[in-house]
């Protein structure tokens, strides 16, 4: 399987995840974040455990994106 099909079949879950849970998902960003947000991250090859390349809820300027994402030392 190539990568780009394996990116569409991870996006397919990521839709039927929102299909299924869309109720909860829109109550809870915590869990939008552990069952669509990460899971695309991590197959778009971020490293969300690697603080060098990701990093959650990290004060740039006035305010505080969800997630912020470096490559070398750009973001």
């Amino acid at each position: 399987m190539s990568c780009l099909d394996n990116l569409i079949e991870i996006i397919k879950k990521l839709r039927e995840r929102i299909e299924r849970y869309r109720n909860l998902l829109e109550k809870n960003e915590m869990l939008t974040r552990y069952i669509l947000i990460d899971p695309l991250l991590r197959a778009l090859g971020w490293d969300i455990e690697n603080p060098e390349q990701v990093r959650s809820e990290e004060r740039q300027g006035a305010g505080v994106p969800d997630y912020v994402l470096y490559v070398g030392e750009e973001r």
